[in-house]
């Protein structure tokens, strides 16, 4: 694999894990909005495995 290609995939495995960070915390603050961050989060995951595999 390339350089670039190991750096690219690095720096979108890292971003996608502080953002299902942030939405772990948002949920754990926020009852009105949990449903929509569960699908956001469900989304974010189901990138991750398409991207992983």
């Amino acid at each position: 694999m390339p350089l670039v290609e190991l750096l690219t995939s690095a720096a979108l495995g890292l971003s996608l894990q502080l953002l299902h960070d942030a939405i772990i915390r948002a949920k754990e603050r926020s009852l009105i909005t949990r449903c929509i961050l569960d699908r956001l989060d469900a989304t974010l995951h189901k990138i991750y495995n398409s991207i992983c595999h």
